[in-house]
């Protein structure tokens, strides 16, 4: 290799090397991979599926997109709480039925006496069930890490015959 040839592969080489940190930096605070746990979301999302979720904190959210979400204080309560402050509790996946400004369901209502959703909260339901507004109440807006881009990894559901022993794949 020549000396002009060198050079030449150093000059690009040095820049790209440099910014493989900030790259790496700015994907790290724009995506993550969720590994999902359980079956409350079924069919959309099933136990064991790994996606992607976009954490831009620019994202409009509506009604029927999934967003993953710091969980509920469920530890000594009468009901779930959200504690003060984000990033506490455990990673939850739901899907969004009311935005600011729609009619908060009926049934959401025991926990939330309000008329509609109001800025900065969101109404999720499971939609398998689980642990949703209708336990909790209303989702604050700043408990949300992202909202569901898609899946990297379906898992492979096995059909399991009497007795809970699964069967082969087929």
């Amino acid at each position: 290799m020549s000396n002009l040839a060198r050079v030449l592969v150093l000059a690009c080489a040095i820049p790209l090397v440099a910014l493989l940190p900030a790259a790496a930096w700015w994907i790290r605070h724009r995506w993550v991979v969720i590994r999902v746990e359980g079956v409350s979301m079924l069919p959309a999302l099933r136990d064991s599926d790994v996606i992607l979720v976009s954490r831009s904190p620019r994202t409009v959210i509506a009604r029927g997109d999934i967003v993953v979400f710091w969980g509920p204080d469920l530890l000594g309560q009468p009901r779930p709480s959200f504690p003060a402050g984000s990033g506490t509790g455990r990673l939850v996946i739901k899907r969004v039925v009311a935005t600011p400004g729609d009619r908060v369901p009926e049934i959401v209502r025991h926990w939330a006496p309000v008329a509609t959703v109001p800025d900065n909260s969101l109404v999720v339901y499971g939609d398998n069930g689980g642990l949703d507004s209708r336990a909790f109440g209303l989702l604050p807006r700043d408990r949300v890490v992202g909202v569901f881009a898609r899946p990297l990894a379906r898992s492979c559901e096995r059909r399991r015959p009497a007795g809970g022993v699964a069967a082969p794949p087929t």
